[in-house]
């Protein structure tokens, strides 16, 4: 099945439900038209880091993430949608209105999109209009929101109330927010607004403002006067005199006795409310209050406005600095907040280490808080994130999280991020033991059927066939979803088992399913599918024999089935591969030419198939067999010219110029291999396609054009691929082949293999080659105690004390000989008979290639 990676709790605003992922593995077959696209590793990873770094409190991470996988145009429209309202929420988190109205244009309007409504009041809140606030209201239904986004939607009707002067239904509504909030961040968010929204949601008129004005005056300097004043400035402010409310709350802070001083703070708060928290003036006031908390609240409401600002972007150093100011007051009432921020700060300003540090010592000094489970959560999303990510670790922060709360819905989804943390971490029987346990929790039943086929999937990986087996046959089918994900399930397990070398018993399962089949337990769609795998098998058994008559059925059944039950669409996917199985097993039995009438029958019928393309792949590797090359190369032809997108498309290249290749047209192979390398940059079979490239060009004598071919190879897979000092051998050889007797050019060639015959990361067996070009170099340049000084370190490598290493392979021993052959000739050359003889030796007594002749040479001399 596909494997799901685990998405996070939205800690702001959150999403309208999970986004769960398929796994990245070799796609399903007959699955395509209703999965839509195959998602990457990278896409993939992206997704989840959007969502951690969102939780975590990092929304302009998040948005990073999420604008990357959205550019990609083949998203399938519910997890765009999905992403979406993420972006949405990571862009009104950062106060981005104007592009979160973009993002949400969108999505759909009206009852049925309940998420994304609210959103939407959520945004006229912010910009003041409550018309449109409550417009948006009424299109949200209370039992269509998540968890998560029900106190919010609270939140914003008791906002509604206020500015209608229905005060007790407000406070009803507050108080709902605060007790249905999902995390201390939250709840602290809902706080702030309450306060704001006394500014936001206020009456105020220039009559109004001067009867204010007239009450300041006569009652200045005293606590009544104090309070009026903070009237005053809240209705200057909502007539648009914004400057005029500050300049009024200035003088009265110049007014205040050291007996009034909580008075300050509360006019400080409003301050910093008027001006904005984005401001300079707005932000000073809030550093003031959390510099002398006098009142946490309030002191709690300011860290929260601040840590919402810009601060942290337009002055970051400043930002770090104050909060080590605060935090170095281990006094400080919000010092676990004042924790927890400066690690979220740090995680985004690329701190990781200084961000676990303050998550950790927020866990330690305060244990009882309520934001440790954020710090956890923090230390989780850290793990995650790594390269490479820290699976184990972040599982082991997770379950401290589960172990914490009570039994239900929250406890279980914990418990699946820790489930999928050990599968990443590929410990599989962890993993399985923990999906078990799930299971055992009574969970509900769609959450049941994701955790059956992730169970499935897990057991799968770990050998456990029929246990999984057993497991897949649980899920029950709510809609067509869970219809194809058992396919998908199935289609794995196959797979799983066939690669064990379990096919006959992955068919004898597949063909119980199809045989106790009805339409009551086995959707139409699922049953096709599972014909076309139970065919499938037969193949991979080799008994091609049964496969025409299944995929007769096959093709039966498909036209019997209507539209209404399985789309057109799915049903001729499921009809051309099946005639695709037929064709390929009549070329297997030797009837070629019913093979080939099947394949014109799939052709016309199906002629933008995969199993259309796959035919033509399949015909043209038989006329290769049949030494049929011209023949061939039409159908190769054929599916690069038509069929440029698909896979097999490079795989027609390559094996056309193994075609040409074989008929001894080298010019032909190599601008095969050239289109593929152009053609499809990053497709796997480049670095094969110029390897073979450069070594049809030194067959053909172009050693220049070929050595250019290896050193672009070079720069494009160092790092990438281990094998790259092949190709750095196959340049040397180039340079060698073109250096004849100029002594400079051998000296050059002498030293890119001198530094290929060092390097500790090749095998024996390329050393042996390595040391023998070397060696022969140094011979051709005079040099031939150099040469016998090669030499004698390939011997001592690789046969100590005459004794052949059992690390060499037939390729490695058979370059030692040639080495102990030319060592021989070189010391008899200089008159050291002896020594020669000693060489030939170490041939005949570990039976290297060509003892026989050493042992003949051994023979004469004496």
């Amino acid at each position: 099945m596909a494997f799901r990676p685990f998405y996070w709790l939205i800690i702001l605003i959150g999403v309208q439900s999970p986004l769960i992922l398929p796994a990245q593995e070799a796609p399903v077959p007959l699955a395509e038209a209703a999965t839509g696209s195959t998602l990457t590793t990278e896409t993939l990873r992206r997704i989840t880091t959007g969502n951690d770094a969102l939780q975590a409190g990092l929304p302009s991470l998040a948005e990073r993430f999420y604008r990357q996988v959205l550019a990609d145009e083949a998203l399938d429209d519910d997890l765009r949608r999905d992403l979406t309202l993420n972006l949405v929420t990571a862009l009104i988190s950062q106060r981005k209105m104007t592009e979160a109205e973009a993002f949400l244009a969108e999505l759909s309007a009206g009852p049925g999109n309940a998420a994304a409504n609210l959103r939407r009041a959520l945004i006229a809140y912010y910009r003041g209009d409550l018309v449109m606030l409550k417009q948006q209201l009424e299109f949200v239904r209370e039992t269509a929101l998540t968890q998560e986004d029900l106190p919010w939607y609270y939140l914003l009707q008791g906002l509604w109330e206020r500015s209608q002067g229905t005060m007790e239904a407000a406070e009803t509504l507050f108080a709902q927010a605060e007790a249905a909030a999902v995390s201390p961040s939250q709840r602290a968010d809902f706080e702030t607004e309450i306060v704001r929204s006394q500014i936001v949601t206020g009456r105020a008129d220039e009559e109004m403002a001067k009867e204010l004005e007239r009450k300041v005056e006569s009652t200045r300097g005293s606590r009544v006067g104090f309070g009026l004043a903070r009237q005053y400035a809240v209705v200057l402010d909502l007539i648009g005199r914004k400057n005029d409310a500050i300049v009024v709350l200035q003088d009265q802070l110049g007014l205040l006795t050291e007996e009034e001083k909580q008075e300050e703070i509360e006019i400080l708060l409003l301050i910093a409310l008027i001006a904005g928290e984005n401001s300079q003036r707005g932000q000073l006031a809030l550093e003031e209050i959390l510099r002398h908390p006098r009142d946490v609240e309030t002191a709690a409401i300011a860290l929260n406005l601040l840590g919402r600002s810009n601060a942290a972007e337009t002055n970051k150093e400043g930002f770090r600095q104050l909060l080590d100011e605060l935090i170095a007051d281990e006094n400080h009432p919000l010092s676990d907040q004042l924790l927890l921020l400066r690690a979220r700060f740090m995680l985004k300003h690329e701190g990781a280490e200084q961000a676990a540090r303050d998550a950790e010592l927020l866990i330690e000094r305060f244990p009882g808080s309520p934001l440790r489970t954020d710090a956890v959560r923090l230390l989780a999303f850290q793990a995650w994130s790594d390269e490479p990510p820290r699976y184990r670790a972040a599982a082991d922060y997770l379950n401290q999280i589960r172990d914490s709360l009570p039994p239900g819905r929250e406890r279980r989804y914990y418990g699946r991020l820790v489930a999928d943390s050990y599968f990443l971490n590929q410990d599989y029987q962890a993993a399985a033991g923990v999906y078990e346990a799930l299971l055992n929790e009574q969970p509900e039943p769609a959450e049941r059927t994701e955790l059956l086929l992730q169970l499935t999937e897990t057991l799968a990986r770990e050998g456990r066939y029929n246990e999984a087996g057993d497991i897949l046959s649980q899920v029950s089918f709510m809609n067509q979803d869970d219809a194809l994900r058992r396919w998908q399930a199935e289609w794995r397990l196959a797979s799983a088992m066939t690669r064990a070398g379990q096919i006959e018993i992955a068919q004898e399962r597949i063909s119980e399913l199809i045989s106790t089949a009805d339409t009551s337990n086995l959707p139409a769609g699922l049953k096709l599918r599972l014909m076309w795998l139970q065919a499938r098998l037969a193949s991979d058994l080799q008994d091609f024999e049964r496969v025409s008559p299944m995929t007769e059925r096959i093709i039966a059944e498909v036209g019997a089935t209507p539209d209404t039950l399985v789309p057109a669409e799915d049903r001729e996917q499921i009809a051309a591969n099946a005639l695709f199985l037929r064709g390929r097993a009549l070329m297997r039995l030797g009837r070629s030419e019913e093979a080939f009438t099947t394949f014109d029958s799939l052709r016309e019928k199906f002629p933008r198939s995969n199993a259309a393309v796959l035919s033509y792949l399949e015909e043209a590797r038989f006329k290769v067999a049949q030494g049929i090359f011209n023949e061939a190369q039409l159908s190769y032809r054929k599916i690069a010219d038509e069929f440029p997108e698909t896979e097999q498309a490079a795989i027609a290249l390559f094996e056309g110029a193994l075609a040409a290749e074989a008929q001894g047209n080298l010019t032909d192979a190599n601008r095969y291999l050239e289109e593929l390398a152009t053609g499809q940059p990053g497709h796997e079979l480049v670095f094969q396609a110029r390897l073979r490239q450069g070594d049809n060009l030194r067959k053909l004598g172009e050693f220049s054009l070929a050595q250019q071919v290896y050193k672009n190879l070079i720069q494009q897979f160092e790092g990438k691929r281990d094998d790259i000092y092949l190709v750095e051998l196959y340049r040397a050889n180039s340079m060698l082949a073109q250096a004849g007797d100029d002594a400079q050019r051998l000296l050059a060639a002498a030293a890119e293999l001198e530094t290929l015959f060092d390097r500790p990361d090749t095998s024996l067996d390329f050393q042996m080659e390595t040391g023998y070009l070397l060696a022969h170099t140094f011979e051709n340049v005079g040099d031939a105690a150099r040469a016998q000084e090669v030499l004698w370190e390939v011997a001592t490598r690789t046969a100590p004390q005459g004794r052949v290493s059992n690390q060499l392979g037939p390729a490695g021993r058979y370059w030692l000989a040639k080495c102990l052959i030319k060592l021989s000739d070189l010391l008899e050359a200089q008159d050291k008979p002896g020594e020669a003889d000693s060489a030939l030796r170490i041939i005949v007594n570990n039976r290297l290639p060509g003892w026989n002749f050493a042992q003949s040479r051994l023979g004469s001399a004496g």
